[in-house]
């Protein structure tokens, strides 16, 4: 379906490379103005372009005395009369007022910090000059506020349509206008028609504009409905996006099965016996995703698959098996986690199933020394094939770890991006890469953030598990709930309370943690209670961490620090103050941290006094709904887009036009497409060309 023309003259080689050119190409763009416009993610000519408006603005023209309503924009002619007495003296904290005559009669033009020389200069007395601008009655008298000067010719319209675009301090909009219709102007227009790289079929099919068309109907809207996602101008753009995104993640598949890497044979007699050194059966989803990792190693070019699923699922089991296939095949494996908690719980879990197979675990955080790093990297490399490093993400930029491992196993991958994943294939043999998700995430995510990978997914639990019984309650009932606490701790309940901030706000009625931590502490004794948060030194949560799970303290009040990883199989009581600050994705990872053994397990969410309808909404269907995957797809629509996975993505995608869940069906369509065809040469020079965020990923 995609166009025959190999040679556009649309986007001729001379309007490449003035699209592509410093904005300081053009005209009155200095430094300060391209620096302004980098606070918008402008940075070439070429973003002007898919810089579109939100909204447009209707300015009557008025040239004969007439009806005019306060609020109302309009365009009128007036003729300069008087400057204000003593004018170039006047401070520019004294507002500037021009008397001019209009045919709203005699009207003021009131500048505020207004430059003498540029208001003498654009408004020169006795002289005629076309303003823009919202007239209101002040004292009886018509005034407009910083109006804008327009071309004379403007006065032969009926009315003038702007286009509202999003700005930034310190750009006037008239500026960003003048600059969008001045690189429009690199197009030769007339050719619009000639150079279209879709099948003429498929626009017509989807009612979609050419190209050339599009861009144009889209700077130039007249309804409001002209500046939505869904109108057709919007829509091609947005498929265009969606198309050289999913050819970009082509070319990234593509790119990998051109790697040389290991050929992991599966070996059944090393599965079976890490199979039975685990103290648990494996579920159906756990045997399926194994299955298919074990296909993916055993291929001659580098694995690189998505493992994802909801809490507690059992992906650390899949991630072990995925680990004996590289250490069968006498190459050591290494698995990566985002803190030192998880990482340490990873050692301890690893340890126990690894270590009677003869298979050594080390760990590698940011406390151990440079001689015990050495140590252990000479270990590896004089006896490949038995040994395991679990560490910090930091061991991914390090080229020495690498070297010696054939798998790589990355836990929390939503913290990563394409261009992190690409660097694993730098080296040659590249080693399989397992990538892990603690979070279900919607299809929607699948085929733009994650879109270069195999995907494999846990929807079961372990056998045994129970559901979470959750209950939304006013913050107003937490005094009777510190009360009910006292009778589950004599029973020897094990607490977590979460709340959202580390100190006191003075811009938020929001309890702390160190003022919940003092209330608590009061009331059930300090060595019952213990506090933890993500700005405390290493050490110090690791020995408040391991007091909570030997049962020493029984009350853990902590920001969502807990809420990735930590695993105490006796928390069986979750407290979420203010849970109406959290996301629908992050409340569900956050309940996941109890009902991990076998007993009934209760997570309490309160809310404060000024929740809105919305998070009421989340917290009802939490309260409904297990099931992550569910709740995933709903936290995207409640969130429209924004942050999927509860936490800001370090590597998230950002598109110019394409909204990944408005145009989830472009999104398939393109992918579609791009199964059997390649786009033309032309289009992915003006698409390509790399958008400057923190991934240098071609978002447009």
């Amino acid at each position: 379906m995609v166009g025959t023309h190999p040679h556009a003259r649309f986007v001729t080689d001379e309007v490449l490379h003035r699209l592509f050119a410093p904005l300081q190409t053009l005209p009155k763009v200095g430094i300060k103005t391209a620096e302004t416009l980098h606070r918008l993610d402008i940075f070439t000519p070429r973003d002007l372009l898919f810089h579109l408006p939100t909204g447009v603005q209707i300015h009557r023209v008025i040239t004969t005395p007439t009806f005019v309503s306060p609020g109302e924009s309009i365009i009128l002619p007036c003729t300069v009369i008087k400057h204000p007495t003593g004018f170039s003296r006047l401070s520019r904290r004294i507002p500037a007022k021009v008397l001019v005559e209009s045919p709203l009669g005699l009207l003021q033009l009131v500048f505020f910090q207004g430059f003498p020389s540029y208001i003498k200069s654009q408004f020169p007395l006795h002289q005629t000059v076309v303003i823009a601008g919202t007239p209101e009655r002040v004292r009886e008298v018509w005034q407009i506020t910083h109006p804008t000067v327009m071309p004379s010719q403007y006065l032969q319209k009926k009315n003038l349509i702007e286009a509202i675009y999003p700005l930034t301090q310190g750009l006037r909009a008239t500026v960003l206008r003048n600059l969008i219709q001045h690189v429009l102007g690199f197009f030769p227009w007339d050719n619009v028609r000639d150079s279209e790289w879709l099948n003429p079929d498929m626009c017509a099919k989807h009612n979609w504009p050419l190209f050339g068309e599009a861009l144009w109907s889209a700077h130039h809207p007249v309804t409001l409905e002209d500046c939505s996602s869904s109108s057709p101008a919007r829509k091609r753009l947005a498929f265009d996006e969606a198309l050289m995104y999913q050819y970009y993640l082509q070319n990234i598949r593509a790119t990998g099965k051109t790697h040389s890497g290991y050929a992991f044979v599966t070996h059944r007699q090393n599965h079976i016996r890490l199979l039975e050194a685990m103290p648990f059966a494996l579920t159906s989803c756990q045997e399926t995703a194994i299955t298919e990792i074990h296909n993916d190693m055993a291929k001659p070019y580098p694995m690189r698959r998505l493992l994802h699923g909801d809490v507690g699922s059992g992906k650390t089991a899949v991630a072990a098996a995925t680990i004996m296939q590289a250490l069968s095949h006498g190459k050591n494996a290494c698995l990566l986690s985002p803190t030192e908690i998880l990482t340490k719980q990873h050692i301890r879990t690893f340890q126990n199933w690894f270590f009677p197979l003869g298979i050594r675990v080390h760990g590698v955080t940011g406390k151990t020394s440079h001689v015990d790093r050495s140590r252990i990297l000479a270990t590896l490399v004089d006896s490949p094939g038995s040994h395991i490093v679990i560490g910090t993400h930091a061991l991914l930029h390090d080229d020495a770890w690498r070297a010696s491992m054939g798998v790589v196993v990355i836990d929390e991958q939503h913290r990563f991006g394409v261009r992190q994943r690409m660097q694993l294939l730098a080296q040659t043999p590249s080693p399989d890469v397992l990538m892990m998700s603690a979070t279900p995430i919607p299809r929607t995510m699948l085929l733009t953030v994650y879109g270069d990978l195999k995907t494999s997914a846990l929807k079961t639990k372990p056998q045994g598990r129970k559901d979470v019984e959750t209950r939304v309650m006013s913050c107003d009932r937490i005094h009777t709930i510190i009360e009910k606490l006292g009778a589950l701790l004599r029973y020897g309940e094990k607490i977590f309370w979460v709340c959202p901030l580390v100190e006191e706000s003075e811009h938020m009625a929001v309890i702390d943690v160190h003022t919940r931590y003092a209330i608590l502490a009061t009331h059930f004794g300090e060595e019952a209670v213990s506090l933890l948060h993500g700005r405390m030194k290493p050490e110090d949560k690791d020995s408040i961490f391991l007091r909570f799970s030997r049962g020493e303290s029984k009350i853990l009040v902590a920001t969502s620090v807990i809420e990735v990883g930590v695993d105490v199989p006796d928390a069986n009581v979750l407290i979420i103050e203010n849970a109406e600050r959290y996301g629908l994705a992050q409340l569900h990872q956050l309940r996941g941290r109890v009902g991990r053994g076998n007993a009934q397990a209760v997570c309490i969410l309160l809310y404060g006094e000024t929740v809105s309808a919305t998070s009421m909404r989340r917290l009802t269907l939490l309260r409904t709904c297990f099931d992550g995957f569910a709740l995933a797809e709903e936290d995207l629509k409640l969130r429209q887009g924004g942050d999927v996975i509860g936490t800001q993505q370090s590597g998230s995608i950002r598109f110019r036009i394409l909204n990944p869940e408005e145009h989830l069906a472009l999104m398939i369509e393109a992918r579609a497409l791009l199964a059997n065809e390649t786009p033309p040469q032309n289009q992915r020079d003006l698409w390509q060309k790399p958008h400057r965020d923190n991934q240098g990923i071609p978002g447009v």
